[in-house]
C-alpha cells in the first residue's frame, strides 16, 4: 500500500471507528447493570423470583410498569374524527396548505385555525377521558 492509498481510506476507518466509539458510549447509558448478573451466573448462584432487582434498580422497575400502564391505558378506548367538505372547500384547503408551505401568512392563518379546531376536538375528548394531553 501506497502512502497516497493509505490516506485516502483513514478518513473512513477513523469515521466507522468513531461511530462506533460513540455507539458504545451512549449504549452503554442505555443499559442495565448485566454485570451482577453475569457475576451471579458465574457464581452459580440461584437467583430468588426478585433476580431482576439485582440487574435494575426497584425504581427503574416501578417507573417502567407505571409507563407501561399508561401507555396501555391510552391504547384503549380514542375518537374517530370525520371530515366531511364539498369538493370546493377541499380544494381551497389544499391550496392554502400550498400556500402556506410557501410562506403566504394568510394561508398559514387559514390552516391553522382549520387546525386548531381539529385539535380543539381531540383535547375534548382526552379530557372526558381524564387526560391531560400536555403532561409528559
Amino acid at each position: 500500500m501506497t502512502v497516497r492509498s493509505i490516506l485516502m481510506k483513514l478518513p473512513k476507518f477513523l469515521q466507522r471507528i468513531t461511530a462506533t466509539l460513540m455507539w458504545v458510549k451512549e449504549y452503554r447509558k442505555t443499559v442495565c447493570r448485566s454485570g451482577v448478573y453475569m457475576l451471579l451466573i458465574r457464581k452459580g448462584k440461584k437467583m430468588s423470583d426478585d433476580w431482576i432487582y439485582d440487574i435494575v434498580p426497584k425504581e427503574q422497575i416501578d417507573s417502567i410498569n407505571e409507563n407501561a400502564n399508561k401507555t396501555i391505558s391510552n391504547m384503549s378506548g380514542g375518537l374517530n374524527i370525520v371530515l366531511s367538505a364539498n369538493n370546493q372547500s377541499a380544494i381551497d384547503l389544499c391550496q392554502c396548505w400550498r400556500q402556506a408551505l410557501m410562506g403566504d401568512a394568510t394561508a398559514w392563518i387559514k390552516v391553522s385555525s382549520f387546525m386548531a379546531g381539529i385539535i380543539e376536538t381531540i383535547e375534548e375528548h382526552l379530557f372526558e377521558e381524564g387526560i391531560n394531553p400536555y403532561e409528559k
